[in-house]
């Protein structure tokens, strides 16, 4: 969904209907929030008018707390902050789950209370603050959790006297982002909970510091977005990765000699279906969703950079059977050191007056791989 199709007022009906489905497809992670408090949860499912969500909380605070505020579904989308009004509707407890119930809100709409885009997934940056208070000098390092020009969410390492990190307190802070600038400043702790603080940077980032900083958050958003516009694709492939393999069929050749399909076919003589392709990465990952008991390499014509990219294209997609390296001269000897170098391969010199050795090779390789199956 592109913010093009996003309806004034909100997602409603169809569009509504798209993004919550896409939620609990991704077991998408969100909050359920009230005016006071907030629990972390994730997506399930849908049926009609309900929606059933990752209980994190007891059944005791369901009823006598969440049922009683008004309450709200947030939850990330299009590199903001989507949210919808709900109310519970049951609370259901099996032995290894629970599981709330809740209403499809009505509306979806823009619920983004930041004033700067946050870069998120900061696990190798890093940082330090200080801070003087109880008589006292507390040194803090810290994981950075998210950052913008404005401010920065940190994680403790070690969370200890507290009276230190109090919000409204000012600290000294010191960062490190990583492949990006380091620099230090003071801030101002807006929230906490338990080792969780949000900062705010004060004063203000100045120049140079700021366009540094921005420059890398920009980077981030940019990488942010080139994932939201392909996650259509990544899902789609996640969804064929995941559909039961057919059975394994027939053999597979890679060549792009138009000729020796139909000679190995020949002296097969009808014991096995023969499907060709060339050695390159789209057709023969495609080739692999119906699996092969045996695949056949031809060499014919490979130079050693082809060669070295054939075998790293096997490594990477490994055919899951046997493979049998067929060599012909006057490039034999470079395609016996190919089935060498390769696991499960063997090695057949090859003419077409071979037909009764491929066929007792090729039985023999195919008996024995999928018998140890």
């Amino acid at each position: 969904m592109t913010n093009e199709k996003r309806q004034k007022g909100g997602l409603t009906g169809p569009l509504r209907d798209e993004v919550l489905s896409e939620l609990c497809e991704r077991k998408a992670a969100m909050l359920l929030a009230t005016p006071y408090l907030s629990f972390e949860s994730r997506f399930l499912d849908r049926d009609g008018d309900k929606l059933r969500i990752r209980a994190s909380m007891g059944r005791e605070v369901a009823q006598n707390t969440l049922a009683k505020h008004p309450l709200r579904l947030r939850f990330p989308w299009e590199l903001t902050i989507y949210s919808g009004i709900t109310r519970i509707l049951d609370y259901e407890q099996e032995e290894h789950r629970r599981t709330l119930v809740v209403s499809v809100p009505e509306v979806l709409g823009v619920d983004e209370q930041r004033r700067a885009y946050r870069a998120e997934r900061m696990a190798r940056s890093r940082g330090s603050m200080g801070s003087i208070a109880g008589g006292g000098v507390s040194i803090q390092s810290f994981g950075l959790e998210n950052l913008s020009v404005l401010g920065a969410g940190v994680f403790l390492k070690d969370f200890r006297n507290t009276e230190s990190w109090l919000p409204g307190s000012i600290v000294q802070t010191s960062l490190e982002l990583d492949g990006g600038p380091s620099f230090s400043t003071s801030a101002r702790i807006c929230h906490s909970s338990g080792p969780y603080l949000g900062l705010e940077f004060q004063p203000p980032l100045e120049e140079p510091t700021l366009s540094l900083v921005n420059l890398w958050v920009e980077g981030r958003r940019a990488e942010a977005q080139r994932l939201w516009d392909s996650r259509t694709e990544i899902r789609a492939q996640a969804k064929e990765a995941a559909k039961p393999k057919a059975p394994p069929a027939g053999l597979l050749l890679l060549s792009t000699d138009p000729h020796l399909g139909p000679q190995v076919e020949a002296a097969l003589e009808g014991m096995h279906e023969l499907r060709v392709v060339p050695a390159v990465m789209t057709p023969y990952r495609t080739a692999l969703t119906q699996p092969p008991l045996l695949l056949l390499l031809d060499t014919a014509g490979m130079g050693s950079e082809e060669r070295r990219r054939t075998k790293a294209l096997l490594e990477a997609q490994p055919p899951g059977c046997p493979i049998l390296v067929v060599g012909r001269d006057p490039e034999s000897d470079q395609a016996r050191t190919l089935a060498m170098e390769l696991k499960q391969a063997s090695f057949l010199e090859w003419n077409p007056g071979k037909g009764a050795s491929l066929r007792i090779l090729t039985q023999g390789l195919i008996r024995k791989h999928w018998k140890a199956e």
